[in-house]
């Protein structure tokens, strides 16, 4: 088969050169055009279409889109931070998976974006940090979690040295993702709304057994939230409808009983980016990340990616090696008038649990490794983290996802090999008999780090500087304090911490010894 044909099309040399090399990762043969003229007239056929809206090309986006064929994606980088200009671009067509600004291009963000658009692996909060990255979960399945969720993540945000000035930006985005995710998207078997004819104060009054996946990380750079719930009910249609009225309407929408209404405008004022990845009757995820190092924060890319339910077939045939399988399907739910009689019944007697809409679990499409009848020997459910978080796990010999993670696809009673693999650690293996069915088996696996790498935990006063390793160029990818970096160990390892207007800190050259423990490094910057 012939490699993914990938389109950069930019007026500026330079920055055709930063698409370029950004793209790389996604694999593929990547081409770069000056102007639209090069691709000659009719039809253009590829996977992915990058176009810098800028000079010449301002217009390109609606000269090119009609033409291409297929089901090609397409990523519009406009010159500068524009959200009327992002959501009008994202109107205008359904190809338009995404829309990023020329200034200060991360190039990190660009290649997760053009991940999702070309393989169809669009779920998780790993893709927009730095690989590596400890990813932190939390269950969330009523109004005071939530709370606790938010104020845990505040608390987070601090310990990590996040800036001050953004805290109220990230707790803000966090809370509205929550309330949506908790009384917005779930919905009946008809599509219908479960709190429609709830109000709000009631709503936050009841306990569910609906949960939603709440995963948080730091890179030094980057913070990232990501929310996910198991229903896949918001539609594009919905988010730039919401977005186009916020920005044009005379009467801006407000927070209304059945959808997320103005809360969506708040995240885009608050946030770097943000991206909502649905598979329709599957799972809603919400990622939004803050440019800590930043000293104010615009809205640097949208990303909107809905996939149909039947991705799980095209992923088992067309994934890379090594990407996750993005959801699993929740169970039947029950009828439309059983769930709001239910649901109205308790919203009378508030303090009573409402019965659930589904099996609740972190949500994953079924590997390519499970047959297609495996729907069928669902109920029981194996429930699977690491210490560390974050491992990639295998059953079988074959990818299921990231800790943490639920299967409700194996077959009870029976013996399975299960694999945690995380860069810096010992792959771990480890036999599981699968509970009988209805019954549930949580296993948390310790990681030993391995004898052959060691973390170094780079920190500075004040925080935010740039991480150097001596003798190697500088990448796009970018690390700043507090950060962990993996190392070879018995080598010698040399660091210099970087930060505009201090002079440069160089780390004394140390060489770590094999099965050495956490070894943290650092000082102050002195301002020049």
């Amino acid at each position: 088969m012939p490699p993914r044909r990938i389109l950069a099309v930019s007026p500026d040399e330079a920055f055709a050169d930063q698409l370029e090399v950004a793209l790389q990762v996604a694999g593929g043969s990547i081409e770069v055009h000056r102007s639209l003229e090069t691709l000659g007239g009719g039809a253009v056929h590829a996977a992915l279409c990058v176009i810098h809206a800028a000079g010449e090309l301002a217009h390109a986006p609606g000269d090119l889109v009609p033409r291409l064929t297929g089901d090609c994606r397409v990523i519009v980088v406009l010159p500068r931070a524009n959200l009327a200009a992002t959501v009008a671009t994202m109107r205008a067509s359904d190809r338009v998976a995404g829309v990023m600004i020329a200034e200060d291009l991360d190039a990190r963000l660009l290649r997760s974006m053009a991940t999702r658009a070309l393989t169809s692996d669009v779920f998780g909060l790993e893709k927009a940090m730095k690989p590596g990255t400890q990813i932190h979960a939390q269950i969330v399945g009523e109004y005071h979690e939530k709370s606790q969720c938010v104020s845990r993540i505040g608390d987070f945000a601090g310990e990590v040295g996040v800036p001050r000035r953004h805290h109220e930006a990230i707790e803000q985005c966090i809370d509205e993702m929550l309330m949506n995710a908790l009384y917005d998207a779930p919905v009946d078997a008809q599509g219908n709304p479960l709190f429609s004819e709830i109000t709000t104060r009631t709503r936050i009054s009841l306990r569910t057994e609906q949960t939603v996946v709440v995963q948080y990380a730091c890179d030094g750079a980057r913070f990232g939230i990501s929310v996910r719930d198991t229903f896949g009910s918001l539609s594009r249609q919905t988010v730039l409808r919401t977005l186009h009225k916020c920005l044009h309407a005379k009467q801006q929408i407000d927070r209304r009983a059945n959808g997320a209404g103005v809360g969506l405008f708040l995240m885009m004022n608050a946030a770097s980016s943000v991206s909502f990845n649905v598979v329709p009757g599957v799972a809603t995820e919400v990622i939004c990340t803050f440019a800590i190092d930043r000293g104010q924060l615009v809205l640097e890319q949208l990303g909107l990616f809905w996939e149909p339910s039947d991705v799980s077939g095209r992923l088992a045939s067309t994934a890379t090696p090594g990407l996750a399988a993005a959801a699993i399907r929740p169970a039947e739910r029950r009828s439309a008038r059983s769930q709001r009689r239910l649901i109205a019944g308790l919203a009378a007697a508030i303090g009573l649990v409402v019965a659930a809409a589904g099996v609740i679990a972190w949500p994953r499409l079924r590997g390519a490794g499970h047959a297609a009848g495996a729907s069928e020997s669902m109920g029981t459910m194996v429930e699977l983290d690491s210490q560390p978080t974050g491992a990639a796990v295998e059953i079988d010999g074959k990818p299921v996802g990231s800790t943490p993670l639920a299967v409700t696809s194996l077959v009870p009673g029976s013996s399975v090999a299960i694999v945690f693999k995380r860069a810096g650690y010992r792959d771990t293996k480890v036999a599981v008999t699968v509970p009988p069915r209805g019954e549930r088996l949580q296993l948390v696996q310790p990681l030993v780090v391995s004898e052959d790498v060691v973390r170094i935990h780079l920190v500075s006063t004040p925080p935010g500087a740039r991480v150097l390793r001596d003798g190697e160029p500088p990448t796009a990818d970018r690390t700043y304090t507090p950060a962990d970096v993996f190392v070879e160990a018995a080598t010698v390892q040399r660091f210099t911490l970087t930060m505009p207007g201090h002079a440069p800190l160089v780390i004394a050259p140390f060489t770590p010894a094999r099965g050495a423990g956490v070894i943290e490094k650092g000082g102050t910057l002195q301002p020049q």
